[in-house]
């Protein structure tokens, strides 16, 4: 039998191949095992926060949901663009 379940976390990190972005994700999977898969990309990258996502013990949130509330204010969301080093679409 297994019991439990995983508590998934908001993560988000700075790099200065896009200068002046931020990357907001989620995991569900430890954050530093997401963060070293992004080294791939951007071998710089500064962590800038981790939280989990939960509002209660039984609500939790995407990071769907800050992205749209980032949009929402005024943060325009850049384009995924692999040409130019854009390996996602939750840089704002």
């Amino acid at each position: 039998m297994i019991t439990g379940r995983v508590v998934p976390h908001i993560y988000s990190f700075l790099t200065n191949t896009l200068p002046n972005y931020l990357k907001v994700g989620d995991t569900y999977r430890p954050v530093d095992e997401r963060l070293n898969e992004w080294r791939k990309y951007y071998k710089d990258l500064q962590e800038i926060s981790r939280h989990k996502a939960t509002i209660n013990d039984e609500v939790f949130f995407r990071d769907h949901a800050v992205h749209a509330y980032l949009t929402r204010n005024g943060i325009a969301q850049v384009p995924f663009d692999a040409s130019k080093n854009v390996h996602s679409k939750e840089f704002f």
